[in-house]
């Protein structure tokens, strides 16, 4: 079949929480003033407060996780063959996704994603499963496609 020399490799990224809340706070002094304004009064003063905070910040991790899962896709996507984007499990996971790689080209992917981790290490871990059959794929409409110098 067309899947024999091919295998599936899932990668999950998930934001490390206290990193995350910083990084958004920087970003946004508009939301880091009202964080530091809520910290300084009771909470049964500020209950609807930190509630809006709560979803602005929850907006906030959206817009990040669309913007950093778009690059590392981008990234693992020229490696393989073709992917399978599953929804986030959790609000902190940025990635839940398969990719179909060529035997071939498995250390190659597994080096990217090992890149990833150390390039995101302040921020995230990654976990990569695989090699494995390529269950994600086998009842998939996906069509070939040119990886890297060689086809697959």
């Amino acid at each position: 079949t067309a899947l024999e020399s091919l295998a599936e490799m899932q990668v999950k990224a998930n934001y490390l929480e206290e990193p995350l809340l910083r990084s958004i706070l920087a970003g946004s002094p508009r939301l880091a003033s009202k964080a530091a304004r809520i910290r300084r009064l009771p909470a049964e003063a500020t209950h609807f407060e930190r509630i809006a905070l709560g979803e602005a910040i929850g907006n906030a991790v959206q817009a990040r996780r669309e913007t950093d899962a778009g690059k590392l896709i981008d990234t693992l996507d020229a490696l393989a063959v073709a992917n399978r984007i599953s929804q986030p499990t959790h609000e902190r996971m940025v990635l839940n996704a398969a990719f179909l790689v060529a035997n071939d080209g498995l250390e190659a992917f597994d080096a990217a994603v090992e890149a990833l981790s150390d390039q995101y290490a302040d921020e995230m871990r990654f976990r990569l499963l695989g090699p494995m059959p390529s269950y994600s794929f086998a009842d998939q409409a996906w069509e070939e496609r040119t990886v890297g110098a060689g086809e697959v």
